[in-house]
């Protein structure tokens, strides 16, 4: 992989005795972008990225065309999207993340960025996790502590969907925030997202719920959103149309087997539907 990597033009491997981690400068669309790898797991995801084109929708979300002005990276986990809005649109970005070394990555990558020329009030990184109100609970991890991993559940297993979390057993846990969309804005100040995106495996319908002011505000252009069930998708999608927003399209994730759930949807609130209804024909 490491290989692979270095052999695609104007991309570099290279290692930070000050960080303690390779960092990975890849070309996104022309422009250079660093990550801080710290694993075989990283450094996959951070090669693949944009390579799929039409199958990544969030990558064809970023790629659209619309400018973006605050980019949100909910569920993370070691920033790849929110690092790439920032080099195709020099946005501010917020990457939220409950995962501790998942938080190792993101600020070392924060850090390659800012020596690169990149402003730190660009990056803003929370980690909590992204729930319906504020609270602490459990961060439970069913693997080893290590970068890149993402069989994490926060609070309650049985949420999960994908495979039964709950079936693997806990090998190590940590208190977590969880803290709602509304009050990281309203109570906290961060500025309002533009482009919203969450992957949460299957705390999205909480996601949302907890993001009531903020949707109502219509500041919030496109929401792309993994729901992991047919009951969040329900709840999601009558979130959306009493808050103004419509479909733009959706994606399964195996479109191959008819049993697997997961899928990527987009919606554009009504005032900027045109801007961004050129997604569809691009997936």
């Amino acid at each position: 992989m490491a290989v692979a990597f270095r052999r695609a033009p104007g991309q570099s491997l290279k290692y930070s005795r000050e960080l303690g981690s390779f960092i990975a400068t890849k070309m996104i669309d022309g422009r250079p972008a660093p990550l801080a790898v710290r694993s075989y797991r990283e450094l996959r995801r951070w090669h693949l990225l944009g390579r799929a084109d039409g199958k990544d929708l969030v990558m064809t979300c970023l790629r659209a065309g619309a400018p973006i002005k605050v980019f949100y990276d909910v569920g993370a986990s070691n920033g790849i999207y929110g690092f790439a809005a920032h080099a195709l649109h020099g946005c501010d970005v917020v990457l939220v993340e409950p995962y501790t070394p998942s938080i190792e990555t993101i600020l070392k990558t924060v850090y390659a960025h800012v020596r690169a020329g990149a402003s730190r009030e660009a990056f803003e990184v929370v980690p909590a996790a992204v729930d319906s109100e504020e609270g602490m609970s459990r961060l439970e991890m069913h693997g080893p502590p290590v970068a890149g991993e993402t069989r994490n559940t926060f609070a309650d297993a049985s949420l999960y969907t994908g495979e039964d979390r709950a079936a693997f057993p806990v090998s190590i846990c940590q208190w977590t925030k969880g803290v709602s969309l509304d009050a990281l804005i309203f109570k906290y100040g961060l500025p309002k997202p533009t482009v919203l995106k969450i992957d949460v495996d299957g705390y999205e319908a909480l996601a949302i719920r907890g993001a009531r002011e903020l949707l109502s505000s219509g500041s919030v252009e496109l929401i792309i959103v993994e729901i992991n069930n047919e009951q969040a998708q329900i709840e999601i999608e009558q979130a959306m149309r009493d808050n103004g927003y419509r479909l733009v399209c959706s994606k399964r994730h195996h479109e191959d087997d008819p049993d697997e759930y997961v899928s990527d949807w987009v919606f554009a609130h009504a005032s900027a539907f045109e801007r961004w209804s050129m997604i569809a024909d691009r997936v």
